[in-house]
Order: structure tokens, then sequence, then C-alpha cells
């Protein structure tokens, strides 16, 4: 897995994608709506 550029840690482990304007708030080893992004070690 690559790391993305936009994204932001927030708390519970979880991050805030910001590549669309969905902006998943994306749980640890999970992935967003378009199921393309995912987190991983809080990335």
């Amino acid at each position: 897995m690559k790391q993305a550029m936009f994204y932001a840690p927030i708390p519970e482990g979880e991050v805030l994608c910001g590549l669309c304007s969905h902006r998943c708030k994306i749980k640890e080893e999970k992935r967003g709506i378009c199921a393309v992004r995912g987190a991983k070690g809080g990335r």
C-alpha cells in the first residue's frame, strides 16, 4: 500500500481522507466509500 498525500490523522486512530468530497473518516484496516483508500497504522 502506498501512503496517500491528502489525509489527516484524527482521534481514535482514524484518518480523514481529503481526496474527494466524501471526506471519509476511515477506521484502522478499513476502506472509504471509494473502496480504494484505506487506513493502516494511522496513515
